[in-house]
């Protein structure tokens, strides 16, 4: 009598060698993606921190102010304090580390902030006057 309900061995490895090779081809630019949609998502997430702080400059004389780390960011004034981590792939390699906007509404310092990461470099750009920061991706 002969069993025909199982898989042969070479039926076994050729199915483990097509799944390798899928994984291999997918995989990459999976991960690829996901960084990118980390570092979207926290330059939408630090967009709203920075305009938040702005518009607190504008309407309360509070001493509101961001403060830039290699990996993470802190928001301070009204006695409290908000940490917010980058995504572990995203690296601050700017010098000036302090926005601070006056009573008008318009940054004190302007100034360019560069993140590198996997994905690729991004600049934050506060220029002069009342305007919104920008970011640039390359």
């Amino acid at each position: 009598m002969k069993n025909d309900k199982g898989f042969t061995l070479l039926e076994l490895l050729f199915v483990l060698l097509v799944l390798s090779v899928v994984s291999v081809i997918v995989l990459p630019s999976l991960f690829q993606t996901l960084a990118k949609q980390e570092a979207k998502h926290f330059f939408q997430l630090f967009e709203s921190d920075a305009f938040l702080t702005q518009n607190k400059s504008l309407y309360t004389p509070t001493n509101d102010r961001i403060l830039m780390d290699r990996h993470h960011y802190v928001i301070s004034g009204d006695g409290k304090v908000l940490i917010r981590n980058y995504p572990n792939d995203l690296d601050l390699t700017s010098e000036k580390i302090r926005i601070r906007f006056s009573l008008s509404g318009t940054i004190v310092e302007p100034t360019t902030y560069r993140f590198i990461s996997q994905s690729g470099v991004y600049k934050v750009i506060f220029p002069f006057g009342k305007g919104r920061f920008y970011l640039e991706e390359s």
